[in-house]
């Protein structure tokens, strides 16, 4: 795998590397996600092997793994916005 294959690199999986994919990957994009690589031992086993549009438009669970059973993944207090 090299960068060329993709058109956008995205460093960060948390709600606003998401919320930045999504839109793109609907409009035919090609999006490579980095993280550090925490692993989640609780969420990642419920993760289908599809593609993440996929999952986007067609699983009614997908909260379960993107902001957890307990929104536990969804910021609360002060929340800074990064400005491009």
């Amino acid at each position: 795998m090299t960068t060329d294959s993709f058109d956008v690199i995205i460093v960060g999986s948390g709600p606003g590397g998401v919320n930045s994919a999504a839109p793109l990957v609907d409009g035919g994009k090609r999006v490579l996600m980095l993280d550090f690589g925490n692993e989640d031992r609780r969420y990642a086993p419920l993760i289908p092997k599809e593609s993440f549009s996929t999952l986007r438009r067609t699983d009614p669970q997908q909260h379960r793994y993107l902001l957890g059973d307990e929104f536990e993944g969804v910021p609360f207090g002060h929340v800074r916005v990064a400005r491009s």
